[in-house]
């Protein structure tokens, strides 16, 4: 399409004018913006990728698909938010710290140096700064003479690996000035996976590289090489040991590992000089992401740290153990005393020595003169209107948004439904759009127009979401084209020949309480068919839903109620008893009675039996007598030896 020099320069104007305001607004508008936005890529998504040929279906799917995350058949799964308020902060700088020797001085220089490559700039820590609370609470139980172990349980982003960080290379650093250059592990770190060790060369390299080599660093991985090439050596930084020769030739003091390759390096003969070289040097075992250690796997790690005590001549007593984690406790004082608990059996060590730290985040109170309010909210629009503290104001006087907002300052997560009830309560009041239920949106609306709400500099609310996608198990249909439920929506259609659709496995409808198929489609063209198999029973033919081998199928029982799973049982057994007891259970593809190529037949929708009196005329297609494989009668392509060609809608 082309436009004239007139209409194009007013287009022009128009975007000039109003795509900033367009801009700010989807800015402003994030949670609700995001959801949307993911919701509706990820359902285009998986329709793209299944592409059933069915528009009913595609449309069907599309609108239950699309709904609102957390509700039924949604896409996306209910969101949780957090508070995201800064954290508190101690009351000295690490310039103040070092000056009164609590921190070594050239540490803190170090830490305050702007590293020459660009990606390790964003680790500079300045010696200005005011570290958290948590931090100065963590190093001082660390820094005690004798061996004291901590873990740390705080939100996301408050600076956790800055607790064991800090006060490791602080006494690396003092070793490394009467010493010199440093030989042999003094602190292990242990990490559950590789990304997670790698996240950590770049903090490493900034905070050592200004100590010359002589305090260093190994991530030893599955993928570090024996031999570095001479390209890798040259570009390599002074703080890193890059390759095992090197590593096992002369150990670094930090070494950054997984519970795997910690086996090996206990066992394997090559690495035995690393362990000889480290006698007796051992004071810190980090243990992060502390609430992956559960069950059989605590267990497995509890006497792998014994071994590795053994191993590096070291008692329990002489180690400073720490853990940390985002996500336990609940900051209660039982809470604190299980957390405790949990360390020091892990490591072998007396209770007593372990101390609990909690980040506490800096939130501003709201002042008294709102306690007493619950004005009606305004609807979105109007709220928007309103100035940053004009919306302060009418957000703050309304009972549910102050409700919603303790509750996201007295737990560490919140789901989006606990905040919408919290913010409907008892009263109701959220204007127009609201209703009697949970209302996701108009709490996703809610939260956004509450970041943007300030007075005297201080943010209403700040949130951090997480947002989680589904696995899509596949797609089910009653085999009743008059189910009620199928009446009214996008299945309506004469091209589908089908009743209600669903997205998790059952065994029958619970509308109309016929049996329910797994939908199949045509590798090639898309095509829409049900699975079934075809057994003798009581001297009657009947129609029984085909179980495909799911590689997911624990995932979705998760997501069965338990009646439901009952029901699967009974159909499962029922299919797999009809080859076994001598009953052929023979495979078939139901589809509509117009398709070209189908043999029509006359099924009960309630039972699945064949029944030229009573029954619904359907097509199937049969299966090729000479070898079992089906053909798709729109595309013409068929099941091969290597391949069956007709899949289940699961991604």
């Amino acid at each position: 399409m082309r436009f004239g020099p007139r209409a194009e320069q007013r287009m022009r104007q128009q975007l000039a004018t109003e795509w900033p305001s367009l801009l700010n607004r989807h800015m402003q508008q994030y949670f609700t913006s995001v959801v949307e936005e993911l919701s509706d890529r990820s359902v285009n998504a998986l329709l793209g990728a299944l592409a059933p040929v069915s528009r009913p279906l595609r449309e069907y799917l599309r609108a239950r698909l699309s709904g609102m995350p957390g509700s039924e058949g949604g896409f996306l799964a209910e969101p949780v938010f957090e508070a995201m308020f800064d954290w508190t902060t101690c009351d000295e700088t690490m310039d103040q710290l070092a000056a009164r020797g609590f921190l070594s001085p050239e540490l803190v220089r170090a830490m305050d140096t702007t590293p020459e490559a660009e990606e390790l700039r964003d680790y500079r820590f300045p010696a200005t700064r005011r570290p958290f609370a948590h931090q100065l609470a963590a190093w001082e139980q660390l820094k005690q003479p004798q061996p004291r172990s901590v873990i740390v349980t705080s939100g996301t982003g408050s600076g956790k690996t800055e607790c064991f960080l800090v006060p490791i290379l602080d006494d690396l650093a003092r070793e490394q000035t009467v010493q010199g250059r440093l030989c042999g592990v003094r602190a292990l770190f242990l990490y559950p996976l590789n990304a997670l060790i790698n996240s950590q060369r770049d903090r490493l390299r900034a905070w050592c590289e200004p100590f010359r080599g002589k305090i260093r660093f190994a991530l030893y991985k599955g993928d570090m090489p024996d031999t570095a090439s001479p390209a890798r050596r040259k570009e390599a930084s002074p703080a890193e040991v890059i390759d095992r020769v090197s590593l096992r030739g002369d150990p670094p003091p930090v070494l950054v590992t997984n519970a795997t390759m910690l086996e090996y390096m206990l066992v394997r003969r090559e690495d035995q000089p690393i362990l000889q070289q480290s006698q007796g040097k051992l004071r810190w075992i980090v243990l992060d992401e502390a609430h992956t250690y559960l069950g059989s796997y605590a267990a497995e790690t509890a006497l792998l740290l014994r071994r590795v005590l053994h191993a590096f001549d070291v008692a329990p007593d002489q180690v400073r153990f720490v853990a940390t984690s985002a996500t336990i406790g609940d900051g209660g004082e039982e809470s604190r005393e299980e957390l405790r608990h949990f360390l020091a059996d892990l490591a072998g060590i007396d209770p007593r020595q372990v101390r609990v730290i909690e980040g506490r985040r800096k939130v501003s109170q709201l002042s008294e003169e709102f306690a007493s309010r619950d004005y009606a909210l305004p609807d979105t629009e109007s709220l928007w209107t309103l100035k940053s503290e004009q919306r302060y104001h009418a957000l703050a006087s309304n009972a549910g948004v102050r409700r919603m907002r303790q509750l996201l300052l007295d737990k560490q997560a919140v789901r989006l439904d606990e905040l919408a009830e919290a913010l409907v309560g008892f009263s109701n009041r959220l204007g127009a759009s609201s209703s009697a239920g949970i209302d996701r949106r108009r709490t996703l609306e809610i939260l956004d127009l509450c970041t943007e709400a300030s007075r005297d500099q201080e943010t209403l609310l700040r949130v951090r979401a997480h947002i989680f996608v589904r696995t899509y198990p596949g797609t089910w249909a009653c085999l009743n084209p008059k189910c009620p439920d199928r009446a009214g929506t996008e299945l309506d259609h004469p091209d589908w020949p089908f009743g209600k659709v669903f997205t998790s496995r059952r065994a029958s409808c619970d509308r109309c309480g016929s049996v329910v198929f797994e939908v199949a489609l045509c590798d090639e063209c898309g095509a829409e068919y049900l699975a079934a198999e075809r057994i003798s029973e009581g001297g009657r033919w009947r129609y029984v839903p085909r179980i495909f081998e799911h590689s997911d199928d624990a995932g979705i029982l998760e997501l069965i109620e338990l009646d439901e799973e009952e029901e699967l049982a009974d159909v499962s057994s029922l299919s797999r008893a009809a080859s076994g007891t001598g009953n052929l259970a023979v495979p078939r593809l139901i589809t509509s009675a117009r398709t070209p190529g189908a043999v029509e037949v006359s099924i009960a929708v309630q039972d699945g039996s064949e029944d030229d009196q009573a029954g619904q005329i359907f097509g199937e297609l049969l299966p090729d007598p000479r070898d079992g494989a089906f053909r798709c009668s729109r595309c013409g392509q068929r099941d091969t030896p290597r391949r069956e060609h007709f899949r289940p809608m699961a991604r």
